[in-house]
C-alpha cells in the first residue's frame, strides 16, 4: 500500500494500481509497459527515466537489463497535484518528500538489490577472463586468476560499485563470493 500523505483518494486509487500491477510483474519492465498502456497511461518522455502520464498523476520508471530481463529498479508516482513534491513514490524506499514504501515492494526492492550485486560482479569476472563463472567459483584454483588478474577485476567492481576496496581485503578474497559479499557489506546489504 502506498502511503496517502499528500494525494486525494483518485490518485491514491492510480498509485496503489500502479503498485499492486508491478508487483505482479515482478518488476519486469516488458511486461508492465503493455499493462500501463493498455490502463490508459501514455508515453510522455523518454530520456534517463520512462515517464507516463496518467489520470491523475506520472510515472517515472527507471529500469536496468540483467540477464536480458528488463527490471524496473525505480517507480514514481508523482501526482498532478504535487508535482514538485515526489508524493506517492512507489518502489523506491523512500521519496524524496520522506514517504516509505509498503513491506512487500520494499523487500522485493531489497532482495532485486541484494541480487543484482551479485549479477553484476560474475559478469564483470566473464566480461574480464572470458570465463564461465559462478559465485562459488575459487579465484585462484578454479578460474585460474593470478594477482593482477584480481586487480583489473577489483577495479572494474570499484567502478561499478562507486567504492574503495582496500588491498588487505582484496589479498582476502579466495572465491567470487568472497567478492559480492565485500560489495554487499559496503552497501549496507548485509
Amino acid at each position: 500500500m502506498i502511503m496517502s500523505n499528500g494525494m486525494n483518494n483518485n490518485e491514491q486509487k492510480e498509485a496503489e494500481k500502479v503498485s499492486d500491477a508491478l508487483d505482479s510483474f515482478d518488476f519486469n519492465f516488458s511486461e508492465f509497459e503493455p499493462w500501463l498502456k493498455n490502463n490508459g497511461f501514455t508515453v510522455h518522455d523518454v530520456g534517463r527515466f520512462f515517464s507516463f502520464k496518467g489520470g491523475y498523476g506520472y510515472i517515472q520508471l527507471e529500469f536496468v537489463i540483467i540477464g536480458g530481463k528488463s527490471t524496473v529498479v525505480n517507480c514514481s508516482y508523482i501526482p498532478y497535484s504535487n508535482t514538485s513534491r515526489g508524493y506517492g513514490l512507489v518502489v523506491e524506499g523512500v521519496s524524496s518528500s520522506g514517504k516509505s514504501l509498503s513491506g512487500t515492494s520494499m523487500k522485493l526492492l531489497k532482495k532485486l538489490r541484494y541480487d543484482l550485486v551479485g549479477t553484476i560482479i560474475v559478469n564483470v569476472i566473464v566480461e574480464e577472463t572470458g570465463l564461465e563463472v559462478e559465485p562459488t567459483n575459487s579465484l585462484d584454483d578454479e578460474l585460474e586468476l593470478d594477482e593482477l588478474d584480481v586487480q583489473e577485476i577489483i577495479l572494474r567492481v570499484e567502478d561499478e560499485f562507486d567504492i574503495i576496496i582496500p588491498d588487505e581485503e582484496m589479498e582476502g578474497f579466495g572465491t567470487v563470493d568472497d567478492i559480492i559479499t565485500f560489495v554487499r557489506k559496503t552497501k549496507g546489504m548485509l
